[in-house]
């Protein structure tokens, strides 16, 4: 019978604080920062480099210029969450990002896919959906 009540008190000593402490913790994030400019952003992948800068990329419903439907959302954040850079990129059509990744040159190599504009630049398509490969500089 000691080894249990051995094991039982190693355990509310030792794991109980812990699971208690994460509790606590969960309810509320240690740090928050909104970002976007549309009312419609949303960020569906990061990376972060060896410097502490993040990329994230996803879709907002903002027009960049001529073009027109959904665009690619690109943010670019220092080692202290602050934006530097928020770029919209599309054509005419719906484009969206879904993947980036830091190449160890610097670049980003982001994915996504466009869909097919009901317009006179519906030439420039293939299908319905088109999947790209989108290569940035730093």
């Amino acid at each position: 019978m000691k080894p249990l009540l051995y094991s039982t008190a190693l355990f509310l000593n030792l794991f109980l604080p812990h699971c208690l402490l994460a509790q606590q913790l969960e309810d509320e994030p240690i740090i928050e920062h909104l970002y976007g400019r549309s009312g419609q952003d949303r960020l569906v992948s990061m990376v972060e480099n060896w410097e502490g800068t993040i990329a994230a990329v996803g879709q907002t419903n903002q027009s960049n210029g001529a073009a027109k439907g959904s665009n690619i959302y690109l943010l670019l954040l220092d080692e202290k969450l602050k934006r530097t850079t928020e770029v919209y990129i599309g054509r005419n059509g719906d484009d969206a990002a879904r993947r980036i990744r830091q190449d160890l040159d610097g670049r980003y190599l982001v994915v996504g896919h466009s869909e097919t504009p009901a317009d006179k630049h519906k030439n420039k398509y293939f299908g319905k959906k088109d999947g790209w490969l989108l290569v940035l500089n730093e």
